[in-house]
């Protein structure tokens, strides 16, 4: 995160990745909802419908990389983003199936966006 000269996260910084990362769990509670878990829990159907997110994952790595978190912060956040507690356990498994492309590309974003 950004580090004002006392050592604090600046609060602009924060809210900035609390955008990002609220605008993904909103966008992956909504998707759950509307999924027929049981046909999306084969693996080739939940890499279909990860490509939906591609893009929201994107913006949340930059977000988080330009805030200045380090790389492992960004991945906790993301995990937390697909274990939301408005979820059930099943669309929790759902979303774990597609959990292996949203850090393919949040990390590939993350370090797109250092460079």
């Amino acid at each position: 995160m950004s580090i004002t000269p006392e050592g604090r996260v600046s609060s602009a910084a924060r809210r900035t990745v609390d955008e990002h990362r609220q605008l993904l769990v909103d966008a992956i509670a909504e998707a759950s909802r509307a999924v027929d878990v049981r046909a999306a829990l084969a693996e080739e159907q939940a890499n279909r419908d990860a490509e939906a997110f591609e893009p929201l994952v994107r913006h949340f790595a930059a977000a988080v990389r330009t805030a200045g978190a380090p790389p492992e912060r960004m991945v906790v956040l993301l995990k937390q983003c697909v274990s939301d507690d408005r979820l059930s356990a099943a669309r929790r498994h759902y979303l774990d199936a597609m959990f292996g492309s949203f850090l393919r590309w949040a990390i590939d974003e993350f370090y797109a966006s250092a460079r």
